[in-house]
C-alpha cells in the first residue's frame, strides 16, 4: 500500500506536528510506502506572506495544479490529510475525488465548524460560527484572530469550504473522540463517515511510579497561552502554598507575572529531561478552557501511571476513560480542593495511575493505533472484505 500524507505545517512546533511525524514512522514500520506533500506556514514572512496566506487559504489554483502533478507522479492508494491551511487549500479534496483516490482526513481540531478551529472565545466555549445567523462572519465580528484581515481570511476560507461542499469529497474522517464525532454530526457532517481513533504513543516506556504527596509536585506541561487555563493553575497554586507546582512550557510568559513562589517555570523540556519531569510529578493537571482534541499530555500521564486532573469537559474526561478527576473549569478553588484531596489520599492517586496505564494500553498505544488506521485504509481500498 502507498499512502500520501498531506500536511500544512504550522509556523511553530505543535502537538499536531508530532502526531503527523509519528504517524509517518508508524506507517513505514508497518510496511506502508509513505510519500508526503507538505507546506509550511513558516514560509509566510512579512506583509507579502500575510497576503499570500490570506488568498491561498480561500482558493489556491497554484497549489491545486501542483498537487495534481504530485498525485499523477506518485499514484498513491490513499491520501491522508492532516492540515490544509493556509498554503495547500481545500481544492485538493476535489482533485482526489476526480482522480478516484480515497481521502482520509484526521480532524485534529474543530475547524470544520469554527474558523478559529477551537470553538473558544473570550475565555469560554463558542459555537456562533456553527449556529448563528451570520455563521462564519462571527469570526470577523468578534475579531477572533486579533486582527481584521486575519479574522476575515479565516472567515472566508471556512465560508468557501462550506459553499463548495469540499468535505463531501472526504471518504473517511478520523475523529479523536466520540464527543467530537457527536458535535460534528450535530452540525451536519455524516456520522457514518467518521471513525474514532485518538492519538497514540509507544507503549515501550515503562510506567513511572509517583512519589505521591511525600515528594511529588503538581505538573502543568504544555503551551502557555490563551485557552490553556494556565491562569487557573497558577491561582490554585496560590491557594496551596504547601505544595510545589511546576510549569513545563513556553509561550506568553507574561501570564506568569505575579505567580506565587511555589510555582516554578522550567520552560520547554524534551527527551530525557522531559521524562524526568514527568517521573517526579505526583499529579498532572490539564486545566484547558476549550474542548481540546486529544492532548498528548493526557496520554503521557496515562502511560506513565500518573494521577490526572482535567477540566470537566466531556471530551477530556472521555479521553482519560475514567482514570482522571474532573474539576469545574476556570474554578481555581475547585482545582485546589481536588489537588489537596488527592495529596491526602496517595492510595487513590496510585489507583488512578494504574487505571490510566491500563486504559492507555487498551486505547492509545501505537500498536493498537496503527492496526486500526490500516483497517481504515483497507476498507477504502477494498484490501479486505468488510
Amino acid at each position: 500500500m502507498k499512502v500520501a500524507l498531506v500536511h500544512n505545517c504550522y509556523g511553530k512546533h505543535s502537538g499536531e506536528e508530532s502526531v503527523v511525524r509519528d504517524n509517518e514512522k508508524l506507517l513505514v514500520s508497518a510496511g506502508v510506502e509513505v510519500v508526503s506533500y507538505c507546506r509550511s506556514s513558516a514560509d509566510l514572512i512579512g506583509f507579502r506572506g500575510n497576503v499570500r496566506g490570506f488568498f491561498s487559504g480561500i482558493w489556491n489554483p497554484f497549489s491545486n495544479r501542483d498537487f495534481r502533478k504530485f498525485l499523477e507522479r506518485e499514484n498513491p492508494d490513499v491520501v491522508h490529510v492532516h492540515n490544509l491551511y493556509p498554503l495547500i487549500g481545500h481544492g485538493i479534496l476535489r482533485i482526489c475525488h476526480e482522480s478516484h483516490v480515497p481521502v482520509v482526513m484526521t480532524v485534529h481540531n474543530y475547524r470544520m465548524i469554527c474558523p478559529d478551529a477551537q470553538c473558544f472565545r473570550e475565555g469560554g466555549v463558542c459555537h456562533l460560527c456553527a449556529t448563528s445567523r451570520f455563521r462564519e462572519f462571527q469570526c470577523v465580528l468578534h475579531n477572533c484572530e486579533n486582527g481584521f484581515f486575519k479574522s476575515l481570511g479565516y472567515c472566508l476560507r471556512s465560508l468557501v469550504a462550506r459553499w463548495r461542499h469540499v468535505y463531501d469529497f472526504v471518504d473517511r474522517f478520523v475523529v479523536l473522540t466520540e464527543f467530537q464525532r457527536n458535535l460534528l454530526a450535530q452540525n451536519g457532517f455524516p456520522a457514518e463517515k467518521m471513525c474514532v481513533l485518538g492519538n497514540c504513543l509507544p507503549s515501550s516506556v515503562p510506567a513511572f511510579q509517583a512519589d505521591g504527596a511525600k515528594n511529588g509536585y503538581v505538573l502543568y506541561m504544555g503551551r502557555i497561552g490563551m485557552g490553556k487555563g494556565v491562569e487557573t493553575f497558577v491561582e490554585a497554586a496560590r491557594l496551596l502554598p504547601q505544595y510545589r507546582f511546576v510549569i513545563a512550557g513556553t509561550g506568553d510568559l507574561g501570564m506568569l507575572d505575579g505567580a506565587p513562589k511555589n510555582v516554578l517555570n522550567i520552560g520547554f523540556v524534551d527527551g530525557e529531561t522531559k521524562a524526568c519531569v514527568e517521573r517526579d510529578a505526583a499529579i498532572v493537571v490539564v486545566p484547558s478552557q476549550w474542548y481540546e482534541g486529544c492532548p498528548m499530555v493526557i496520554l503521557e500521564a496515562m502511560r506513565n501511571g500518573k494521577a490526572l486532573v482535567v477540566s470537566d469537559f466531556k471530551s477530556l474526561l472521555e479521553i482519560s476513560h475514567g482514570s482522571a478527576i474532573g474539576f469545574k473549569r476556570n474554578d481555581a478553588a475547585d482545582l485546589a480542593a481536588t489537588i489537596d484531596w488527592l495529596m491526602h489520599n496517595p492510595e487513590e492517586m496510585a489507583g488512578m495511575g494504574r487505571r490510566g496505564r491500563k486504559m492507555f494500553l487498551k486505547h492509545y498505544c501505537s500498536d493498537v493505533y496503527v492496526d486500526k488506521l490500516l483497517d481504515v485504509y483497507r476498507l477504502l481500498t477494498g484490501s479486505f472484505d468488510c
